[in-house]
């Protein structure tokens, strides 16, 4: 991935994975990372899409309420946010994904393709 074209990297260490988040969406990209759908994690609404790939958001579904993950910019500044909520969406509710209260949304298609997991964060600091 181009360097300009990534944000930064998000860290699960519960699930010790790290992975980049391409900057701008687009369907294609999602083969090579996570990308922002909406927002920014700066604007504290920032909703990330990923394909459910074993490497990218496939292992979503085994995070638990309560769990850290980190994101560390690509300017510096470093995210923690606790995950507090999980949902499933119908992939027609794009309202309630990007619209939300939650400072950091990340999403992806069950495992079936019929809906989309979401994991749903609160902002803890920024570093």
């Amino acid at each position: 991935m181009k360097v300009n074209a990534c944000s930064g990297y998000l860290n699960f260490p519960t699930l010790n994975l790290t992975l980049p988040v391409a900057s701008k969406w687009r369907f294609s990209r999602l083969e090579v990372s996570p990308a922002t759908y909406t927002g920014t994690a700066k604007d504290r609404d920032w909703t990330v899409a990923g394909h459910n790939f074993v490497n990218h958001f496939g292992r979503l579904n085994q995070l638990k309420v309560g769990d850290k993950v980190c994101f560390e910019a690509a300017a510096g500044q470093r995210y923690v946010y606790q995950v507090q909520k999980m949902e499933v969406l119908q992939p027609t509710a794009i309202s309630k994904m990007v619209q939300s209260k939650y400072d950091l949304s990340l999403f992806t298609c069950t495992y079936d393709g019929t809906t989309c997991f979401t994991v749903r964060f609160r902002l803890l600091q920024i570093k």
